[in-house]
């Protein structure tokens, strides 16, 4: 895992389609999404490491908790 601390959590719509991630540190919980940079990253991990969906949607989690997160 890129971050060993989970400070986020998914934001589902009905049919539990995943569409941001809430950051859940500091006093304020604001709603990210992932931007290209780290679609592309995700993708590129997901086709070199021929991941599970499962390893492929926590390596997604924890780009966006990176690049959004941590700021």
């Amino acid at each position: 895992m890129i971050c060993s601390q989970k400070s986020y959590e998914m934001v589902t719509r009905p049919g539990n389609v995943v569409y941001g991630i809430r950051c859940t540190t500091g006093q304020e919980s604001p709603l990210f999404f992932a931007d290209p940079t780290s679609a592309e990253r995700v993708v590129e991990l997901f086709n070199r490491c021929q991941l599970s969906p499962n390893q492929f949607l926590d390596a997604l989690r924890d780009a966006v908790y990176e690049n959004f997160c941590s700021r």
